[in-house]
């Protein structure tokens, strides 16, 4: 079987809802403050249209080329690694909450960086479907930590 950029997709999708589920669980263990509630419900909010917009970029790659098996493979590894540090954490203050955002969101930009970097192999490489699309969510994740960001400033 080869892996596809599709694969790479479902990964990060997945991602996304395992961090849509931290949140969630963040606002029940600590929503009795509404100020936490309501960050969490934008963050989730957030989660699920960054869900909505990777599954709507796997059709624009349907017939892309097969990833190298040890590339994939390593990737693979490292996604299961980013997966084992999606904890909830133990929050007391929006500002917490939102430091916290700040942080796993900045970490997620790196890893996906660090992804798309380790998938090119050629000159060639940063014209496929693969690299493109990465650079999509790459540029919407940093979107995300720039408005979380300008908020805590405006805060």
């Amino acid at each position: 079987m080869a892996y596809t950029v599709i694969d790479l997709l479902d990964k990060i999708i997945l991602i996304e809802e395992m961090a849509k589920d931290m949140y969630e669980e963040m606002g029940k263990k600590y929503g009795e403050d509404i100020n936490i509630r309501t960050i969490v419900n934008v963050l989730v909010r957030e989660e699920e249209r960054h869900i909505k917009y990777y599954k709507d970029l796997k059709k624009e790659c349907k017939d892309e080329e097969s990833i190298d098996f040890h590339l994939y493979d390593k990737a693979s590894f490292l996604f299961n690694q980013f997966k084992g540090n999606i904890i909830a954490p133990k929050i007391s203050t929006k500002e917490e909450l939102l430091n916290f955002a700040i942080d796993f969101e900045r970490k997620n930009v790196a890893f996906l960086i660090d992804i798309r970097g380790r998938l090119v192999t050629s000159v060639n490489d940063s014209e496929k479907c693969m690299y493109r699309v990465l650079g999509k969510i790459i540029e919407e994740e940093q979107r995300h930590v720039d408005n979380i960001e300008k908020f805590v400033k405006s805060d």
